[in-house]
């Protein structure tokens, strides 16, 4: 249904391609267009500067001519004038020029062309304008032309400057402008896909990635980082990569549970079908038989219980990171309560605690939740007891230093010897599997401890001597932003009024 809804429309990247190609189009087109009107206006303004220019010289040559305003006599001037190297006719012709000059009675006596269509009034004199009929097309400028002896008025002289090679320009411009067009558009559709192309780079690798992934849960394809990236796409792919990783570590959880839970249901699953058997058989009419087989089985599934339970605190273990993030705990509180609770379960057992911290109030915060931290010295203590021989002594200890704080859980027993020493904190691992199950426990009680330490960014460590016992060191950073403290104890406080 969504792909089918999906191929209906254009890709994301094909539309941003057409949207930086309109915004590319129209940027160009604004400059361009803006460059081609100032172009115009320039030779314009050329051509009416120049107008100017030509007119003021002409004026001025008939004024320095003693010429008297008459049709022989300008007629005369111009046949004589044509007898010259350079005649003016000559001149006008290149420069565009008609010229029409009138007497002081506003008489034409003498033009180069008829135009008809281009009037004379005195209230244009020394003005400029423009004329346009049919095909003409110019600048008019009309000035009177005086005697420099007499300086009476001889006539006016009016004249047409053609802007045909104006227009000629203009064409070419208009010519230019229509090919450079094409060639921007096209270069604007390439650099628009090449953009969009580039942009959405790292989110097609997304989706090739996602398809992978959809194909086979466990691939351990991600995105590719560049170090040269550092923007929202950037931190886009490193999510998208923590959040593969997470479900990696998820799907990996499940099934080594899965594993394990199998694994290790498998043999009092075997007991208790066993027991149904031999009960099945003949041993339902022994009463011995029947009494010894219904315990048996029981503690078989008492076993298979407390594995579940277990099982189930590691897998939620390896996630405290996410669901107890901003959780805190007072170290020193929390130990005197479960050394107190100890010294009542085990009344044999002889538990020391030595408070080493160096604080003010005596009081360390560190990034962990209670029942996890309470969960972690039951289980080191346990263990501590378990593992203890003659010699009933468990000792524990808090010390700190400026970033970190300490726990240090010693018991005198049977200690671990160095082969074995890595894999306690194996699931499900027991140094002397016959006498841990005569003891009780499945093995995991330290993978679930170590699982938490780890969760919230501490370490376990251990020392051993076989014969002499075992020392188990955690640690935690310390928590020292005050707010968050203060925070903590008034959720705690909260708390106990609620209860």
């Amino acid at each position: 249904m969504i792909n089918k809804y999906v191929s209906k429309k254009p890709s994301l990247r094909r539309q941003w391609m057409l949207m930086l190609s309109a915004v590319f189009i129209s940027l160009y087109v604004i400059v361009s267009f803006s460059m081609v009107s100032y172009i115009k206006k320039f030779y314009y303004d050329n051509e009416y500067s120049r107008s100017v220019q030509l007119s003021d010289k002409l004026t001025a040559l008939f004024e320095n001519n003693e010429l008297t305003f008459t049709k022989q006599e300008l007629t005369t001037f111009f046949e004589q004038e044509q007898q010259m190297s350079i005649p003016l006719s000559f001149y006008f012709k290149t420069e565009g020029i008609d010229i029409r000059l009138i007497d002081d009675k506003d008489r034409v006596v003498y033009e180069t062309m008829p135009m008809p269509y281009m009037l004379f009034h005195k209230k244009d004199l020394n003005s400029v304008s423009t004329i346009k009929h049919k095909q003409i097309d110019g600048i008019t400028v009309i000035k009177p032309i005086y005697s420099r002896q007499t300086n009476t008025l001889k006539g006016y002289i009016q004249l047409l400057f053609s802007l045909q090679n104006y227009h000629q320009r203009v064409r070419e411009i208009h010519q230019t402008y229509f090919y450079v067009t094409i060639i921007a558009i096209v270069l604007c559709l390439l650099v628009a896909n090449a953009l969009a192309y580039l942009f959405f780079r790292p989110i097609k690798h997304m989706t090739e990635v996602m398809a992978l992934i959809k194909k086979d849960a466990l691939s351990k394809q991600r995105m590719q980082l560049s170090k040269r990236r550092k923007d929202e796409l950037m931190e886009l792919s490193l999510g998208f990569n923590e959040l593969l990783d997470t479900m990696d570590l998820y799907i990996n959880q499940q099934k080594q549970f899965v594993e394990d839970v199998s694994h290790e249901l498998r043999t009092p699953v075997a007991i208790v079908e066993g027991h149904l058997k031999l009960l099945n058989r003949w041993g339902k009419n022994d009463p011995a038989v029947l009494e010894e087989s219904l315990h048996a089985s029981l503690l078989e599934i008492n076993r298979m219980k407390t594995l579940v339970q277990e099982m189930l605190d590691l897998s939620r273990a390896e996630q405290v990171s996410i669901h107890y993030a901003d959780d805190l705990t007072e170290v020193s509180g929390v130990i005197e309560q479960v050394h107190q609770n100890f010294q009542i379960i085990y009344p044999d057992f002889t538990f020391t605690l030595d408070n080493d911290i160096h604080s003010e109030t005596k009081e360390i915060w560190v990034g962990i939740a209670r029942h996890h931290f309470e969960q972690i010295l039951i289980i080191l203590l346990d263990n501590a007891v378990k593992y203890s021989t003659t010699q009933k002594l468990i000792h524990l200890s808090i010390s700190n230093t400026i970033a970190n704080v300490q726990i240090t859980v010693q018991d005198f027993g049977e200690g671990i010897d160095t082969e074995n020493i890595n894999k306690i904190f194996g699931r499900f691992y027991r140094v002397d599997k016959a006498r841990s199950r005569h003891k009780g426990g499945n093995g995991l009680g330290l993978s679930i401890a170590k699982e938490l330490i780890e969760g919230y960014r501490g370490n376990i460590s251990v020392e051993s001597v076989v014969g002499n016992g075992s020392i188990f060191r955690i640690e935690f950073p310390i928590i020292t932003d005050y707010a968050k403290i203060v925070q903590e104890k008034r959720k705690v406080k909260q708390s106990q009024l609620m209860n």
